[in-house]
């Protein structure tokens, strides 16, 4: 499997995890675990992603993500997930989309890894003031 050097601004082993995380199935090839939050279980929600353990479908979440609800209102519509869960489906959302689209890989890659650097700045100034 292809990893990328992209995170959205996890911390360090999350971001780890996600991207060397491989597919797995069980032992009859029914379910498919794409990390350790992200599954497709035909016996739930006729297969399509959801967030492991849950009912709660993948999609629905990462609509709310991109009409620009923030992370207080998203885990209180769905309380059941966490938010490094949310942040797991986002991750594997940017990966289909560079695989999908390989031209535009470099254009986006470049506008992620900015966008990372900077938050990850942010968070290293806040972190340096609370201590």
């Amino acid at each position: 499997m292809k990893t990328l050097s992209v995170s959205s601004g996890l911390a360090p082993k999350a971001k780890k995890r996600i991207l060397s995380a491989k597919i797995k199935t069980n032992s009859n090839g029914s379910v498919i675990e794409l990390g350790r939050y992200v599954v497709s279980d035909p016996k739930i929600c006729h297969g399509y992603l959801t967030f492991k353990g849950t009912r709660v479908m993948v999609g629905p979440v990462l609509a709310a993500l991109a009409e620009g609800r923030n992370k207080k209102s998203i885990l209180r519509s769905w309380p059941r997930l966490t938010w490094e869960a949310v942040q797991e489906a986002q991750m594997l959302a940017v990966h289909r989309l560079i695989f999908d689209f390989p031209e535009g890989k470099r254009l986006w890659l470049n506008y992620i890894e900015d966008a990372i650097a900077e938050t990850y700045e942010k968070y290293e100034s806040r972190k340096g003031r609370a201590v």
